[in-house]
């Protein structure tokens, strides 16, 4: 009979070795989900980070070549204009000479009538003399 009471006295003690043991296995278990959680968070924050900061870095470039591309157009528009601009006061400006010109052949040509009117009037008169 004592060897049954120890044995039960025994027993009690067992039953809280072992669930003292798969607690402390429970919480070790635990522990390394916590451990496996944190980092997973970890790993998806720094992933986020770095996703985040390539966004900021592509939108910068985006900008940069938009910014480059409107400064191009700029200056090809602006070239444009003066280009159109150059063309038409050259376009003017052979206006006026070819106008200039006019003026001076119809002053030469009615020159030249006069002359020839003169020379008539001239050849006349003389034919009168005669």
């Amino acid at each position: 009979m004592p060897s049954r009471r120890r044995k039960g006295s025994d027993e009690p003690l067992g039953v809280l070795a072992r669930c003292s043991s798969q607690r402390r296995a429970s919480l070790e278990e635990l522990h390394e989900v916590e451990e496996e959680a944190r980092r997973r968070r970890d790993l998806a924050v720094r992933r986020l980070q770095e996703t985040r900061s390539l966004a900021e870095l592509l939108e910068k470039r985006n900008a940069s070549r938009e910014a480059e591309e409107a400064r191009r157009r700029g200056q090809l528009e602006a070239e444009a204009s003066a280009a159109r601009a150059a063309q038409e006061e050259a376009q003017r400006q052979r206006g006026r000479e070819e106008h200039a010109l006019a003026a001076r052949l119809a002053a030469a040509e009615a020159e030249e009538r006069r002359r020839l009117e003169l020379a008539r009037a001239q050849a006349e008169a003389l034919r009168q003399r005669e």
